[in-house]
């Protein structure tokens, strides 16, 4: 019989894989958050249909929108660098604003809708 090291019998064994039992549920989805820190380019110096506009802002601030196709405008946003999401988003209803719209919020949608002064009497 040869002298063996310890460590020579430890490489003999195999190799165990560690699974769950298959009676376990798959754990839990995590929601998925809208990133809002990253930098984010909102910059339409041309006449630009607000459609294509909330379409590139869902895709960063990760809302869901809707709008009537009514109020489908042309929009201009001048933004002389990227900035923070928060800051994008904030200047997107600004410019929202300036055509006589708001932004709504209601549960994880966004609606567009016409902005309503009220004039007293």
């Amino acid at each position: 019989m040869s002298d063996r090291n310890i460590d020579d019998l430890a490489a003999l064994e195999p190799t165990r894989v560690s699974t769950p039992p298959a009676d376990l549920p798959p754990p839990p989805a995590q929601p998925v958050k809208p990133v809002v820190s990253h930098q984010v380019d909102i910059n339409y110096p041309d006449p630009t249909l607000l459609s294509i506009i909330i379409k590139d802002v869902a895709k960063w601030s990760g809302h869901s929108f809707v709008m009537d196709p009514a109020v489908n405008v042309k929009l201009q946003i001048f933004s002389a660098h990227r900035m923070p999401a928060k800051d994008a988003y904030a200047l997107f209803l600004a410019s929202l604003s300036v055509v006589n719209l708001r932004a709504v919020q209601i549960g994880a949608i966004v609606k567009i809708v016409p902005l309503v002064l009220v004039v007293a009497a």
